[in-house]
C-alpha cells in the first residue's frame, strides 16, 4: 500500500484541545519554541483576516500522531489564547554560532527552552491551566486580548495527515517523516541546528553516545562575552573523521568553507548510512573505525582519556577546545590508542597543549578569526602531533 495523505481543517478550538490533551505531540528532536511576539501577532492577524496560513502537517508514527510541521503555529495560537509568552529571564536562550570564513560576524539563534508540556503540567483542561497562570512568574503578558473562545470556534486551520505505507518498518517511517521535517521551512524561521541534527538519528539510539555523549555536556565554551555555550562535540567528530580519511589537514572541510552545518549533517548521514560502493565519501567510514555495537564502549574509553588530560569544564575559546579534543579523538577513537598513565608525562602533555594554545592566541589574526580554515587546519595537525608523543 502506498503512503496516504488526508486533508481537511479543524477549528482552532479543536486544535487547542488536541494540543493540550497530548493527542498530537512533538517528536523529541523538535522541542524548542523560537517565534517572537511579532511573529505570534502576525499569525493571529492573518487568521483573523482569513488570510492563507500554511496547514499543519501531521504524521502517524505507530500509535502516535506527531507534528511534522506546524509546532510554532499551534503553540503560538495557544499562547495567544492564554495571552502569555514564556518569561525571557527564565526560558530564553541564545546560541552563538561561529562562522567558517574569515571576519564572519557571529550569528545568534534565539529560542525558548520551553514546550507546550509546561502548560499541560498546570492542569488537564483550559480552566485549570488558566487558574495555574494567575500570578505565575514563569510567564509574561503577550498583549493579545482578542483571542477568546468565540475566536477559536469561528476560525479554522487546515491540515495534511500522512499515513505511511503499512508494510514499511518503523525506522523507514521515521526516515520518511524526518526528510519531510528537514525540507520544510515555513514562515522564514530556520531550524535550530540541534533540531536539524537530532532529526537524523531520532529512533537510532545506538548513535546517541557518538553524536551527543554525556561527558561532552559537562564542557562549555565561554567566548564573545556571552553565555557559556555547550561543547559542539559533533563538530569535533566531523573534523577528525575528515582528517582521518587521508590524514591530510589541507583537505579538511574542502568545499564546505561556508557550509559548515551541511558538512556536519553529511558526516552524520554517512556514519548512519554508509555511502554505496563507488560513491566518494568525505569522511573515514565508521566501519573502518568501530562497529555500531561498539560505539558505546569506545565513547566510554574516550571519556576516560578526557579525564586523564584534565580538560577544564569551562573553556575560553574555540582554539582551546580544538587543541584539547581533536588530537585526542584521533588517537583514541580512530587509532584505538591510549594515553600514558605516567603522571609526569601527562603534566608535560598539558603544558605543551597550554603553551601552544597561548602561542596561537598571541597571533592577532588567529585569535580574531579562529574559524578561518588555515588556522583550523593548523590546530588539527598540531593537536594530533602533540598527542602522538604521549600515546602508548
Amino acid at each position: 500500500m502506498k503512503n496516504r495523505v488526508h486533508y481537511g481543517e479543524f477549528t482552532l478550538e479543536y486544535w487547542i484541545e488536541q494540543l493540550l490533551s497530548g493527542h498530537i505531540e512533538l517528536p523529541e528532536y523538535q522541542r524548542a519554541f523560537v517565534w517572537s511576539k511579532d511573529q505570534i501577532r502576525g499569525l493571529i492577524d492573518s487568521i483573523g483576516k482569513d488570510l492563507f496560513v500554511p496547514p499543519i502537517t501531521l504524521g502517524k508514527l505507530g500509535d502516535k500522531n506527531i507534528i511534522i510541521d506546524g509546532q510554532q503555529r499551534l503553540t503560538s495560537i495557544a499562547l495567544a489564547y492564554f495571552n502569555i509568552i514564556p518569561a525571557e529571564r527564565k526560558f530564553k536562550r541564545v546560541i552563538k554560532n561561529v562562522g567558517e570564513i574569515e571576519d564572519d560576524e557571529i550569528e545568534e539563534e534565539h529560542y525558548y527552552e520551553w514546550t507546550i508540556d509546561f502548560l499541560r503540567q498546570l492542569g488537564s483542561g483550559v480552566s485549570t491551566i488558566k487558574s495555574g497562570l494567575v500570578d505565575n512568574g514563569d510567564y509574561e503578558v503577550l498583549g493579545i486580548t482578542w483571542v477568546d473562545d468565540e475566536y477559536l470556534k469561528k476560525h479554522y486551520l487546515g491540515f495534511s495527515y500522512i499515513i505511511p505505507n503499512n508494510d514499511s518498518s518503523m525506522e523507514d517511517r521515521h526516515t520518511f517523516f524526518s526528510s519531510i521535517f528537514r525540507n520544510v521551512n515555513i514562515g522564514g524561521t530556520p531550524l535550530l541546528k540541534t533540531e536539524s541534527r537530532k532529526s537524523l538519528y531520532y529512533l537510532k539510539p545506538a548513535f546517541v553516545p557518538l553524536f551527543d555523549p554525556e561527558f561532552a555536556k559537562t564542557i562549555v565554551i565561554k567566548q564573545f562575552g556571552g553565555e557559556p555555550q555547550p561543547l559542539d562535540f559533533l563538530r569535533q567528530l566531523a573534523l577528525t573523521f575528515d582528517y582521518a580519511k587521508d590524514e591530510d589537514s589541507r583537505k579538511v572541510m574542502k568545499g564546505y568553507k561556508s557550509k559548515s552545518e551541511q558538512y556536519y549533517e553529511i558526516y552524520m548521514s554517512e556514519m548512519i548510512n554508509p555511502p554505496a560502493a563507488g560513491r566518494v565519501s568525505i569522511f573515514k567510514k565508521l566501519s573502518d573505525v568501530m562497529s555500531v555495537e561498539d560505539i558505546e564502549s569506545n565513547m566510554e574509553r574516550l571519556r576516560d582519556e578526557v579525564l586523564k588530560v584534565s580538560i577544564p569544564n569551562e573553556i575560553n575559546s574555540i582554539i582551546e577546545i580544538d587543541m584539547f579534543m581533536l588530537g585526542l579523538i584521533f588517537w583514541i577513537l580512530i587509532k584505538h590508542k591510549l594515553l600514558t598513565t605516567d603522571q609526569v608525562l601527562l603534566q608535560k602533555l598539558r603544558e605543551r597543549l597550554n603553551n601552544t594554545i597561548q602561542e596561537f592566541k598571541a597571533d592577532p589574526a588567529h585569535s580574531k578569526s579562529p574559524a578561518t580554515l588555515k588556522f583550523l587546519r593548523k590546530r588539527i595537525s598540531t593537536s594530533i602531533e602533540i598527542y602522538q608523543d604521549f600515546i602508548v
